[in-house]
C-alpha cells in the first residue's frame, strides 16, 4: 500500500494494532467494541427503560476503566457507574445532531465545531456537578465511544497530532476551535487512505459491525503517538504476548 504523506507510518502503526486485536480475544481494545455496539441499539430506542440506560452507563464506565479513566488520582474512581447516568441522557439527547463520522462528512467547519463544543460544555457542566474533573481526555473518550464524532484526545493522540501538524496544533485543550479545526482538516485529507486501512482491519480482524472510520483514525493516532512517546505501556503491548515487529 502506498505510504500516506499526511499520516507517517500509517500502515505500520495500524498493522501493530491489528496484531494486538487478533492476538487476544479479550484485549482491552475490545471494550470499545462492546460499548459501541450496545450504544448503537440504545440510541435507536426512543424510550429506553431504566435497565437499558443502566447498561449503557455500565458499558461506558467499563470502556473508560479499560483506558485509565478510573485509575490513579482520577475523580471518576470515587464514583460508581451510575454516576454516569446523566451523561448517558445528555449523549442520547444530542446524538442526532451530528452523524457518526461527522469529521469526515460535514462541509461546514463552523457548525461542526460549534456542536462538538456545545456537547463538551454540557458534559463538563454535569461532570462538575458530580465533582468529577472534566478533562478533554475524559470528554472526548465519552463522545468517541458512543457517538463516533471525534477521536479520543488522550496523551498518545495529542502527541501524534502535535508531531504531524507541528505549529498548527498548539498546546491547549483538544476542544479549542483551532485544534478541532486542524484535527478535522487532517481527517478529511486522509480519508481515502484511512478507508483502505479500514477495509484491511475489517477483513483481517473479522469485524461484523459497521466500524466507524473515526475509530481507524483514532487507532492510528493512538498507536503512532504511543510509538513516539515510547511508553513502557505502549498501546499494543499485551501482558503475556509480545507482538512481533513491535518493541515492548
Amino acid at each position: 500500500m502506498k505510504a500516506n504523506a499526511e499520516l507517517p507510518n500509517l500502515s505500520g502503526a495500524l498493522r501493530n494494532v491489528r496484531r494486538a486485536f487478533k492476538g487476544d480475544d479479550h484485549h482491552r481494545l475490545r471494550s470499545w467494541d462492546h460499548c459501541w455496539k450496545y450504544w448503537r441499539l440504545f440510541l435507536k430506542n426512543d424510550a429506553p427503560n431504566n435497565q437499558q440506560s443502566d447498561l449503557a452507563a455500565l458499558h461506558l464506565a467499563f470502556y473508560l476503566a479499560s483506558f485509565g479513566m478510573y485509575r490513579g488520582s482520577a475523580d471518576l474512581r470515587l464514583k460508581d457507574y451510575k454516576a454516569l447516568l446523566p451523561i448517558v441522557d445528555i449523549l442520547k439527547t444530542k446524538s442526532k445532531i451530528l452523524p457518526v463520522n461527522c469529521i469526515f462528512l460535514m462541509k461546514s467547519d463552523s457548525e461542526l465545531i460549534e456542536n462538538i463544543q456545545e456537547l463538551a460544555a454540557l458534559l463538563t457542566s454535569e461532570l462538575k456537578r458530580k465533582e468529577i474533573n472534566p478533562s478533554d481526555i475524559l470528554l472526548s473518550k465519552m463522545i468517541f465511544v458512543t457517538l463516533g464524532w471525534i477521536p479520543a484526545f488522550d496523551s498518545y493522540v495529542k502527541t501524534a497530532l502535535k508531531n504531524i501538524l507541528k505549529n498548527k496544533y498548539p498546546t491547549g485543550c483538544g476542544f479549542s476551535k483551532h485544534r478541532l479545526k486542524e484535527t478535522i482538516a487532517l481527517a478529511r485529507r486522509s480519508k481515502k487512505s484511512l478507508l483502505k486501512e479500514k477495509h484491511l482491519f475489517v477483513k483481517q480482524c473479522t469485524i461484523t459491525y459497521a466500524m466507524p472510520l473515526a475509530r481507524i483514525f483514532d487507532f492510528y493516532l493512538w498507536q503512532y503517538g504511543g510509538d513516539l512517546i515510547k511508553d513502557k505501556d505502549r498501546p499494543v503491548r499485551l501482558s503475556a504476548h509480545k507482538i512481533a515487529g513491535s518493541s515492548s
